[in-house]
C-alpha cells in the first residue's frame, strides 16, 4: 500500500512539474538569449490581435550588422531591427550611435531593451515582427575580447 501511495505521488509531480520544464519557454529579462531564439519566440504571435511581449524587457546577444540597425545571428542569418526609443532626447541619441559605431562589428554586442512588435503586409500574408527599442547607450555592451 505504502509503494501505490508513493507512486502515485510521484506520477501526479511529474505531471505538475512537466509542462514548467519546456525548453520554447524564455524568460525575456534574465540571460542573453541569441537573436534565432528570440525570433522564433515572436514569430508565434498572430496578427490583429495583440501580443503578450509587447513592451517587456529583453536581453539579446548578437553581432551589429553592416547597416548598424540591425542584431544578427552571424550562424544562421537572422536579424533583429534595433531602434532608439521615442523617450530619448537628441543626447542621448548621439551617444547610442557613437557607442555602436565606435565599436568593432566583429565583436559580441549584448543589448537589454523593450519589444516592440509591428505588422508586416503583403498581398496575402500578414506576418508580427518585433523591434528592440533602446533607451540609452548604457543598454548596450560590447565584447572586446575577440580572438580575430
Amino acid at each position: 500500500m505504502k509503494n501505490k501511495s508513493i507512486l502515485l505521488i510521484t506520477i501526479i509531480l511529474v505531471i505538475l512539474l512537466a509542462p514548467n520544464c519546456s525548453k520554447d519557454d524564455l524568460v525575456l529579462d534574465q540571460d542573453y538569449v541569441t537573436v534565432s531564439d528570440l525570433m522564433k519566440y515572436c514569430s508565434k504571435a498572430s496578427c490583429y490581435k495583440p501580443v503578450e511581449w509587447e513592451g517587456k524587457e529583453v536581453k539579446v546577444k548578437g553581432h551589429i550588422d553592416d547597416n548598424y540597425m540591425l542584431l544578427k545571428d552571424i550562424r544562421n542569418g537572422y536579424d533583429i531591427p534595433i531602434s532608439v526609443d521615442s523617450s530619448c532626447d537628441s543626447s542621448c541619441i548621439d551617444s547610442i550611435f557613437k557607442k555602436i559605431l565606435s565599436n568593432n562589428k566583429k565583436n559580441m554586442c549584448y543589448i537589454k531593451g523593450t519589444l516592440k512588435s509591428f505588422e508586416m503586409h503583403t498581398m496575402f500574408n500578414c506576418t508580427v515582427g518585433c523591434e528592440i527599442l533602446l533607451h540609452s547607450a548604457d543598454d548596450i555592451y560590447f565584447e572586446n575580447n575577440v580572438n580575430y
